[in-house]
């Protein structure tokens, strides 16, 4: 984490989040700001809205995470596959971030809870790896094309340990990205599971709004924010 605070209150419940067992997360993609919208299964508005004013792409800067009828009450912050509390203190990880593109490939590692594995059962999991055969005699490329896939067939990811069922994670079929999460463990952070979308979002499942956000940001924004968030932080241990 930067070590940056949000304006508002910096404590706050994890409740209106934590309690959730089942839910949907959609996405709201803009040149200066990302926005992920947690609503609970069954319902049609959003209880939780995890937030930063900076482009997707921007991974140096860490999303926000309030209750959305109380945006003072900061329920914590995720960031690069990692997920914090209100109170700086980290909850877990997700992979490894010497790996960017196969952090979503986990393990996701909770404090502790231990690891959980991601798995795909089910078709897309099939299908990919029919695909892989299909491109390893004819070539082509097609069939491996996340954007094919990911308008077609809907992604479907287990992540469980050898102590905890842990949660179920699944992507519509469509070409923008909305998720269905089903926890099977209550001990699971749901900011975690936060950090592990937005990991997946990332690197695993094609958003035609993303793309577009991706080609109007500068591609050397996270070197300048890097840079930024250092002499912030210099600031404030001045002050």
């Amino acid at each position: 984490m930067d070590g940056s605070r949000a304006p508002g209150s910096p404590g706050g419940t994890v409740d209106d989040l934590q309690s959730l067992d089942a839910f949907t997360v959609g996405i709201d993609y803009g040149r200066e700001h990302a926005t992920f919208w947690v609503t609970p299964a069954g319902q049609s508005e959003p209880v939780v809205r995890m937030h930063k004013d900076h482009p997707y792409d921007v991974a140096v800067r860490p999303y926000y995470v309030y209750p959305v009828a109380a945006p003072e009450q900061l329920l914590g912050y995720v960031k690069m596959g990692k997920a914090w509390d209100a109170q700086q203190t980290e909850i877990g990880a997700v992979g490894d971030m010497r790996k960017p593109q196969r952090m979503h490939q986990g393990p996701i590692v909770q404090h502790g809870l231990g690891a959980l594995t991601p798995t795909r059962p089910g078709v897309r999991g099939t299908v990919h790896k029919v695909a892989a055969f299909v491109e390893d005699l004819v070539g082509g490329g097609l069939l491996t094309d996340h954007d094919v896939l990911d308008a077609a067939i809907a992604a479907h990811v287990h992540c469980a340990g050898p102590t905890s069922q842990g949660f179920e994670l699944t992507r519509r079929a469509g070409v923008t990205a909305t998720y269905e999460v089903v926890v099977r463990d209550p001990r699971v952070s749901r900011l975690l599971i936060l950090a592990y979308v937005d990991c997946f979002n990332d690197h695993s499942a094609f958003d035609l709004r993303h793309v577009r956000a991706t080609l109007s940001t500068n591609p050397l924004r996270n070197i300048t924010e890097n840079r930024r968030m250092k002499l912030e932080k210099q600031q404030r241990e001045r002050s």
